[in-house]
């Protein structure tokens, strides 16, 4: 099971206008642990997005596997 990709909510409601290539310190993907199924279990990842300068970011959401018609989203 891998990590679940949030995808950045913007105030305009369109794309982030950037794109990440390459690697950084601390921001390896990895897989989550088998037990991570159990109730209670927790998980740590990070995923690197961007925004286009003079982009608000204003949330994230979840739009994969069984959200891809109705997304979870968060707003700050």
């Amino acid at each position: 099971m891998s990590a679940p990709f949030l995808q950045p909510v913007t105030a305009h409601g369109g794309g982030a206008g950037a794109v990440v290539t390459g690697s950084m310190p601390g921001c390896k993907r990895q897989s989550a642990p088998k037990d991570f199924a159990r109730a209670g279990a927790s998980f740590e990842t990070r995923r690197l997005t961007a925004a286009r300068s003079g982009i608000d970011i204003i949330g994230a959401k979840f739009n994969q596997d069984n959200y891809r018609e109705d997304p979870v989203e968060w707003r700050r």
